[in-house]
C-alpha cells in the first residue's frame, strides 16, 4: 500500500516542481549561456593568458599561449605579441606592456645516498 501511494504521488510532484529552469544543455560548453531568442552567447569572464611554451629561434620565435601558437605581431584576445625572448614574451594590451614568463615545473626527487653501495 505505501508503495502504491508513493508511485501515485511521485508523478504529481514532478509535474509541479520547476526542474526544467535549473537544467542546462549538456552539449553546451561551460562558460556559455542561451539567450531568450535561442542564440548562444559567451559569458564575459576575465581573460587569463597562460604562457605554456616558447619555441625560440632568433629569426622566427613563437610561443604557445592558451593552447595556440603565436609569433611576433600576432593578436591574442585583443593583445599584440610584441617581443619573444627565450624565457618570456612581452604583449601590448590596451597600450600597456604585459610580460608573461615561462614557469618551469619543479620536480622533487628522492635523495640517493651512497650507503649500501659496494666500493670496489
Amino acid at each position: 500500500m505505501p508503495n502504491r501511494l508513493i508511485n501515485s504521488l511521485l508523478p504529481m510532484l514532478l509535474l509541479i516542481t520547476p526542474v526544467q529552469a535549473d537544467l542546462r544543455d549538456p552539449t553546451m560548453p561551460t562558460g556559455f549561456y542561451q539567450l531568450d531568442d535561442g542564440s548562444d552567447m559567451e559569458m564575459q569572464q576575465p581573460r587569463q593568458l597562460v604562457l605554456q611554451a616558447i619555441f625560440y629561434n632568433p629569426k622566427h620565435p613563437s610561443v604557445l599561449i592558451n593552447g595556440q601558437r603565436y609569433s611576433t605581431g600576432d593578436q591574442i584576445a585583443g593583445a599584440e605579441v610584441k617581443v619573444i625572448y627565450a624565457d618570456r614574451v612581452v604583449l601590448i594590451d590596451a597600450g600597456l606592456e604585459k610580460e608573461l614568463k615561462l614557469v618551469l615545473p619543479s620536480v622533487k626527487t628522492k635523495a640517493v645516498s651512497d650507503k649500501g653501495k659496494n666500493n670496489e
